[in-house]
C-alpha cells in the first residue's frame, strides 16, 4: 500500500489550484463569465489557507521559523502598501512551504497543467466559445495581433516560451531532436499570430544551447552564470534604461528594437523612483484612443519589481538566485541554461515572479527553508 505524504499532497494540490486560477484570470473566460473574477480569487485564498495548514503540521528548525516569519512579515507589508496580495503574499506562502517539496516534480506538474490549460484555451478559441479581446494590435506599428483566447496578445507565446524552457530543463540530455524541432515550430507558429518577438527568440536560443550541450557537453563557466546572471541582467536592464536620458543614437535604436521599453522604463525612474517596500501603481497596459490615460507599463521584470514592490523584494530575488548558484543544485548545465534564458527574458519582460509562468521562482524557498533538496538534485539531467 502506497503511503501518501499529506503535507506534500496539500502543497501540490494548492499549487495546482493557484496556477489554474491565475491562468484563467489571463484568458477571455474572465471577461466572458463574470463570476470567474471572484471565483478565481476565492480559489487562491483557499489554497493559501491550506498551505498555512501545511506549514503548521510540518516540522521546522528555529532558524527556518525565523526566516519564514521575516519573509511573511515583509511580504505582508509590501502587499499592504501595494495591494499586491495575490502576487507577493501568495508567493511568500508558497516559498515558506518548500522545505519538503521536490522542485523537479513540481515543475513536471506545472508542465502538465499548463499544457492541458493551453490546449483547453486553444480548443475553446477554435470552436468559437471564446474569441478575441477588443484591442488586438501592436501599440507601435498598428499591425494586427491575435490574443488567441487570452486577454493580451503576448500571453499565449509567453506561456509556451516558459513551457519550452522548463520542458528542456526536465528532459535534459534525454530530449530527442524531434522534440526540439516540434518545440521550435510551435513557438514560431504562435509568433506568426502574436508577433511576440522575445518569446520566440529566447525559445530558439534555448533549443540551440541544448543542441550544443548534447553534442559537446560544455560546462566551463556555468558557476558564474548560476551565481551572477540575475545581478548582471538587472544591472544591464537598469543601465540601458537610465542611459535613455542621454538620447544617443545607439540607445534610441535599442529602444526602437525593444518596442519603447527603455522610454517607458526611464519614465518610471522619473515618476516612481526607488522605494524600500514598493508603492501602489496604476498600470495602463493598452493604448486607449481619445483618452487622457497613456500607456505606462514597464515590461522589465527587474524594474517592474523595483517600482511595484520595492528594492527589498528585488534584492531578495537576486540574492536568492545567487545563493542557489553556489549550491549543488546548480551543478547541472541544464539548470544553467534555464537560469540564463530566464535572466535574458526578464531583462525586458515581466514574468519573473509570476508563479503561473515561472515555477523556478519557488527555488528561492530552498534558501528560506534550508531544504535538503537544494543539495540533492545535481547531475540529474546529465544521466
Amino acid at each position: 500500500m502506497v503511503r501518501v505524504n499529506i503535507s506534500r499532497l496539500i502543497f501540490y494540490i494548492s499549487f495546482i489550484f493557484i496556477v489554474f486560477a491565475k491562468f484563467i484570470q489571463q484568458t477571455v473566460y474572465i471577461e466572458k463569465l463574470d463570476f470567474l473574477n471572484i471565483t478565481t480569487r476565492i480559489i487562491i485564498v483557499f489554497a493559501c489557507v491550506f498551505l498555512i495548514f501545511k506549514y503548521i503540521i510540518d516540522k521546522h528548525s528555529t532558524e527556518s521559523i525565523i526566516y519564514s516569519t521575516l519573509i511573511l512579515v515583509v511580504a505582508g507589508l509590501i502587499s499592504y502598501i501595494t495591494s499586491g496580495w495575490y502576487v507577493i503574499m501568495v508567493l511568500a506562502i508558497l516559498l515558506v512551504n518548500m522545505k519538503n517539496i521536490n522542485i523537479r516534480k513540481l515543475i513536471i506538474i506545472w508542465i502538465i497543467e499548463i499544457s492541458i490549460l493551453m490546449l483547453f484555451i486553444a480548443i475553446s478559441y477554435k470552436i468559437g466559445v471564446i474569441g478575441e479581446t477588443t484591442i488586438s494590435w501592436d501599440r507601435d506599428t498598428g499591425i494586427e495581433r491575435y490574443t488567441l483566447g487570452y486577454n493580451y496578445t503576448t500571453f499565449s507565446s509567453n506561456y509556451f516560451f516558459h513551457l519550452t524552457i522548463f520542458y528542456l530543463y526536465i528532459k535534459g540530455n534525454l530530449i530527442k531532436y524531434l522534440e526540439l524541432g516540434v518545440l521550435a515550430l510551435l513557438n514560431i507558429y504562435l509568433y506568426n499570430f502574436t508577433n511576440t518577438k522575445a518569446a520566440v527568440i529566447y525559445s530558439v536560443l534555448a533549443i540551440i544551447l541544448v543542441i550544443l550541450m548534447k553534442k559537446f557537453n560544455f560546462s566551463k563557466g556555468v558557476s558564474y552564470i548560476n551565481k551572477f546572471s540575475m545581478f548582471v541582467g538587472g544591472f544591464v536592464a537598469g543601465l540601458l534604461t537610465y542611459l535613455y536620458k542621454y538620447d544617443s543614437a545607439i540607445i534610441s535604436e535599442i529602444n526602437v528594437i525593444l518596442s519603447g521599453r527603455l522610454y517607458y522604463g526611464y519614465k518610471g525612474i522619473e515618476e516612481y523612483g526607488i522605494t524600500l517596500f514598493g508603492q501602489k501603481i496604476t498600470w495602463i497596459t493598452e493604448v486607449i484612443l481619445d483618452s487622457e490615460l497613456q500607456y505606462n507599463y514597464i515590461d522589465s521584470s527587474y524594474l517592474n519589481i523595483m517600482f511595484n514592490y520595492g528594492i527589498i523584494m528585488l534584492l531578495f530575488v537576486m540574492l536568492g538566485y545567487y545563493v542557489l548558484g553556489k549550491r549543488n543544485i546548480s551543478n547541472d548545465i541544464y539548470y544553467s541554461i534555464l537560469i540564463l534564458i530566464i535572466t535574458l527574458h526578464s531583462m525586458f519582460d515581466p514574468q519573473l515572479i509570476e508563479i503561473m509562468y515561472n515555477p523556478s521562482i519557488l527555488l528561492l524557498g530552498y534558501v528560506i527553508t534550508k531544504s535538503s533538496y537544494m543539495d540533492s538534485m545535481s547531475g540529474i539531467n546529465n544521466a
